[in-house]
């Protein structure tokens, strides 16, 4: 317990790739106590003495506190929770040994439209609900007394998204204070090149800036720091003179490398010295790992091995914590869906917390960022006109270009990061305006990082069924195709395609389901995983763990409750089917068939039939349907030590091992074989583990 503690407060440190510095040069430091928060309901300011204000720490989501209300604007798409206009205070002094240096404010993520004041004086304002940002208040701040930040955050204007957002703070505050020349938020930009099995490259490339009248003579260190703090390499700039900014590009050659991989994700670190006239006056931290990605029509390589992309989509909220989640539900979710064999996970719709980003860089988990659901319009209704869905007012339109720089800027040293996508099932899609966008996207992407592959998911093709595959795909490196499994061969042998299945069905759609969902007869009951290890380089399961808001059902229900991990963090029984798919590691895990349920268990192609994992069947005279969700190659079925069958085979459709059995009290038991045991044996009765007798 305390080796887990110890982890989640280290990588909590690590939060946009700075650390506090040793030198007490650069200082940041945590800004997350000490407020107090006013829940209003118009735009007027806030008197400071104000009888309403109530203490509270960052981070903090007022929506989630705010319980659920069957006349909330949000409906189902919010999960029934409010908004309105929340109101931030926090007093502080400079210390004394900071009065000289310039103050950075920086918010991992405020919901939304956020209007910063220092001292009754306004700062700036933020529109993106989901994007990390930050001001330099030097400025606006006294050196000699205490000074008052006040922050409002607008989430009035309802409904706002297709999914619950939450309100607030609802992550990190840092306060950094740096000296007049340092290196920016964000400022460096690290990438690797391996020059044999055991010797690589790293390429450098550091922002300087410099606050002062005068220009100054400066020259930066970086040392490289392996997995064991051990001091491997070490480089030294030039001398140049700085203006106004700097870049510098260094190249530092390390030997005896370990790579980044999924088994392995060994991480180095580049502390960044900043010298003027031989006095070190700023510090900065980067880490990164080494490793090469490359991507073919054959699929992903990781390190030059072939690696499917075994993966889910996750929302960025935590069920009852809302968006202000905490670095232990962050990791134990990881760790859960690792478990499962998940290798990959898509951060949908929108930028997720630093500190996910480097709990991925620390656990060996595949990252595919996203940095918009949506572009330029701003509300659709899906083909068959059940429901109109607004979206929130970003800016895109006026704030494309710096979103998109500060997106990948803040997350481009991560070496879990494989892949960015830069929207989801865009409206213009279709249309020329949807060409224009993402070719200007990816150009920009290019230009910041030309080292990964560019893509947007491109939605089923209800809108326009005729015009597909739509003109936009062809301007990605990687084609990812939501929920459209059945176009994978096809399209991959007719365009060269790379493609992602970037959501996919669970794969079990209702019994005799109709050809009714987007695209008529091409909606199948097949199972994707299968589609997509045959054409294409993964396959994301939509969703990975329930959450709130997107509830497809009226009211009571809240949320999205179809994926295989519940909002507590508990397992249902499709994360053993989907395991079964997605781990390497032997395992078996039984459940019996519900006919007897009532009522539709989710919405079209997402449905799971009702199974239980227990055997207590008393109430049923007929035999059961008994499913063995497996990765064994061969499954025995046994009732209280009598063989009911042995299945050899599983059918693709299906994806399980299927037997069929009266019920008898007892114990039911499956035994596996496979070429990692001579028998894998799970049971249920009182257990629910699996043992393995190796061979």
């Amino acid at each position: 317990m305390k080796r887990i503690l110890f982890f989640l407060v280290s990588i909590g440190l690590l939060v946009s790739c700075e650390n506090r510095d040793e030198l007490n040069t650069r200082v940041s430091s945590s800004f997350n106590d000490g407020w107090k928060f006013l829940l209003l309901n118009e735009n007027q300011k806030p008197t400071y003495d104000n009888q309403g204000w109530q203490n509270t720490d960052i981070p903090h989501d007022w929506s989630i506190e705010s319980g659920f209300s069957e006349t909330s604007k949000t409906g189902g798409r919010g999960g029934y929770f409010s908004g309105g206009i929340g109101w931030y205070l926090k007093t502080f002094q400079v210390p004394t040994e900071h009065i000289d240096k310039h103050a950075i404010i920086e918010f991992d993520g405020v919901y939304k439209d956020a209007d910063i004041w220092v001292n009754d004086i306004h700062v700036g304002h933020h529109q993106h609900g989901y994007l990390s940002f930050f001001f330099d208040i030097t400025s606006f701040i006294s050196k000699d007394s205490t000074n008052t930040i006040l922050v409002k955050v607008d989430n009035s204007d309802l409904p706002h998204d297709r999914w619950y957002s939450g309100a607030g703070i609802y992550r990190n505050v840092r306060l950094t204070y740096v000296p007049d020349v340092h290196i920016p938020v964000w400022g460096t930009y690290i990438t690797t090149s391996q020059k044999s099995l055991d010797t690589a490259a790293v390429h450098i490339d550091i922002a300087v800036k410099n606050l002062a009248k005068n220009e100054v003579p400066v020259y930066i260190i970086t040392e490289i720091i392996d997995a064991n703090r051990k001091l491997v390499a070490t480089h030294q700039s030039k001398t140049q003179t700085i203006k106004d900014s700097l870049n510098l590009r260094q190249n530092i050659d390390l030997t005896n490398v370990t790579q980044w991989s999924l088994s392995n994700p060994y991480m180095y670190q580049a502390r960044h010295r900043v010298f003027v006239s031989d006095e070190e006056i700023d510090h900065y931290v980067t880490s990164f790992g080494i490793r090469n990605i490359t991507y073919t029509k054959d699929g992903f390589f990781l390190n030059n091995e072939k690696v499917f992309l075994k993966g889910v989509n996750i929302h960025h909220d935590a069920g009852c914590e809302g968006s202000a989640v905490s670095n232990w539900t962050m990791y134990t979710r990881l760790k859960t869906l690792k478990e499962m064999g998940c290798n990959t996970i898509r951060l949908s719709h929108n930028p997720h917390a630093p500190e996910l980003l480097n709990m991925c860089d620390t656990m060996g988990i595949l990252v595919i960022a996203e940095a918009f659901d949506k572009w330029e319009v701003n509300s659709f209704t899906t083909p068959d006109g059940r429901w109109t869905v607004p979206l929130p007012a970003f800016g895109f339109k006026e704030h494309w270009k710096k979103y998109t720089t500060d997106f990948i800027k803040r997350d481009r040293n991560h070496p879990s990061v494989i892949m960015w996508s830069l929207g989801n099932e865009v409206v213009e899609a279709a249309e020329p305006l949807g060409v224009e966008v993402m070719s200007r996207l990816k150009r920009l992407v290019s230009d910041l990082e030309p080292g990964r592959p560019v893509t947007a998911a491109i939605q089923p093709p209800g809108h326009h069924p005729d015009l597909r595959p739509w003109e936009i795909a062809f301007n990605m490196d990687i084609v990812s195709y939501n929920y459209q499994s059945q176009f994978f061969k096809a399209d991959k042998e007719k365009y060269d395609f790379i493609i992602l299945g970037s959501e996919t069905l669970p794969y079990y759609t209702r019994d005799n389901m109709k050809e009714i969902v987007h695209g008529g007869e091409h909606y199948l009951p097949v199972n994707s995983f299968f589609e997509a290890q045959k054409h294409a380089i993964g396959h994301l399961i939509w969703a990975g763990i329930d959450y709130f808001g997107e509830a497809v059902k009226p009211w009571p229900q809240k949320g999205w409750e179809n994926a295989p991990i519940n909002t507590a963090g508990f397992k249902k029984p499709f994360f053993y089917f989907l395991q079964s798919l997605y781990s390497d590691k032997p395992m078996a895990h039984i459940v019996v068939r519900d006919m007897t349920a009532s009522g539709v268990v989710g919405k079209y192609g997402w449905d799971w039939p009702v199974v239980k994992s227990h055997w207590n069947w008393e109430h049923i005279e007929d035999s059961l349907q008994i499913q063995v969700y497996s990765n064994c190659e061969e499954i025995a079925l046994y009732l209280n030590d009598t063989l009911v069958a042995t299945n050899g085979k599983k059918d693709e459709k299906q994806g399980y091992f299927a037997f069929t059995a009266p019920y008898t009290k007892g114990a039911l038991k499956a035994v596996g074989k496979t070429q990692w045991c001579t028998s894998l044996r799970t049971h249920i009765e009182n257990s629910r583990y699996a043992t393995c007798d190796k061979a």
